[in-house]
């Protein structure tokens, strides 16, 4: 099923040709689709469901990003943000961190003289624009797919039999997420864990038309955290044991309510609640991010703690450097390049996991030596401006001479 209105590839050969296949639809597998098209390079996308049309009006959904300034550059970069910014995105200013009743550390878009730290985005719209945008690129072409049958690759070539269709390309992209199927055919095994406490999401009305300000409050049964939406909404969030989520999640929409607004700071005011899931919160890495002629981006890679909201940002920073690596070189489908991407990206992925780690590890924890010392953590992190903007910095992505 061909879901763009251009076709390089010839229906009916015994094979499909591109220069990249990229397996996955989804903002990681689009704008990098996107980035290698304005290279030259031919690419066909695999997608499973073709994504929701979203417009102002439609019911705001619960799978969000807080896309960081690196994150909107490359977007803009592609040609997209301007699209997903008059759909409805919010913007926020401040991000703020306490525990208990202690003064919180607020980091501002002014530290680092910015009008803004980022966005938060239902991943839905950002999704449908960067789709959209592939569709309309002479060089990319979107097949809506059912199912990927097998994988089989040469020194040089990868073919992918897909619906009863081969599929080859010089090199194969995994941006199908988590449960990657083709990195299980790549044979690329993974390194992890389930962390004992699941997320509550709660979208809820806010009453107010805008807000400026996301904040997180650490407790030992997991934080509390707040992420302003367009349109007046939001989105609460509850870190809890697995069996507290399942059981606030299956509350009546009053009784619901009555256990947030106890458990919840005063800072989230009133609200009307509109929709609620959950999920469980997964650490996930893979021992490799390029296997022959197959290779890693985003979630297939790499499943972090959302404590810091950073999932979808490392996704793009792996977007960011696969497409500057590839730029780079002429063989730039040589087990070298792809050796260099798998440098820039798993290190500072890794370094990114092991510190979200830490901090689970220790907000997670009320033993008085532990508490005493990340009290004086926060106080001391308020108290050294340069500290708190350098970790700003770092947060938004515009810690080098180039966003990451």
């Amino acid at each position: 099923m061909n879901a763009s209105n251009q076709s390089f590839a010839t229906q009916g050969a015994a094979s499909e040709q591109a220069d990249i296949i990229i397996v996955g639809g989804g903002m990681v597998g689009c704008t990098t689709a996107l980035l290698l098209a304005e290279q030259g390079k031919r690419v066909i996308v695999l997608e499973r469901f073709e994504p929701k049309s979203i417009d102002a009006d439609s019911p705001m959904g619960l799978r969000v990003s807080a896309l960081n300034l690196a994150s909107e550059q490359l977007l803009a970069e592609v040609g997209c943000w301007s699209d997903i910014a008059a759909v409805r995105v919010c913007p926020y200013r401040r991000l703020a961190v306490w525990e208990d009743q202690l003064e919180p550390v607020e980091f501002r878009a002014s530290d680092i003289e910015q009008s803004h730290l980022g966005h938060i985005v239902e991943n839905d719209v950002v999704q449908m624009v960067l789709w959209q945008r592939c569709l309309q690129h002479e060089l990319i072409d979107c097949r809506l797919i059912q199912a990927i049958e097998s994988l089989s690759q040469t020194d040089d070539r990868a073919t992918l039999t897909v619906d009863g269709q081969l599929y080859q390309a010089q090199l194969v992209l995994a941006c199908d997420g988590g449960l990657s199927r083709l990195r299980q055919l790549a044979g690329i095994g993974v390194e992890g864990w389930q962390y004992q406490q699941h997320a509550l999401v709660v979208g809820i009305d806010t009453h107010v038309e805008s807000q400026d300000i996301t904040w997180q409050q650490m407790a030992a049964t997991g934080p509390k955290a707040f992420l302003p939406l367009a349109q007046g909404k939001g989105s609460l969030v509850w870190y809890h044991h697995a069996d507290e989520v399942a059981r606030l999640k299956q509350l009546p929409a009053a009784q619901l309510k009555s256990e947030l607004l106890q458990a919840f700071p005063a800072a989230v005011g009133d609200f009307t609640i509109e929709q609620v899931a959950s999920f469980p919160l997964t650490r996930q890495h893979a021992q490799v991010y390029a296997k022959g002629r197959v290779v890693l981006l985003g979630d297939s890679a790499h499943l972090i703690n959302p404590l810091a909201g950073q999932g979808v940002n490392l996704g793009f920073r792996d977007v960011r450097a696969f497409a500057d690596v590839i730029a780079e070189r002429p063989d730039w489908a040589s087990d070298a390049v792809l050796q260099s991407y798998e440098r820039r990206r798993k290190a500072d992925n890794l370094a990114m996991m092991s510190a979200m780690d830490a901090i689970y590890a220790t907000f997670s924890n009320d033993l008085p030596p532990l508490k005493l010392a990340r009290q004086l953590g926060l106080s001391l992190v308020n108290k050294l401006p340069a500290a708190r903007t350098l970790a700003t910095k770092y947060a938004c992505g515009v810690t080098g001479s180039r966003s990451i």
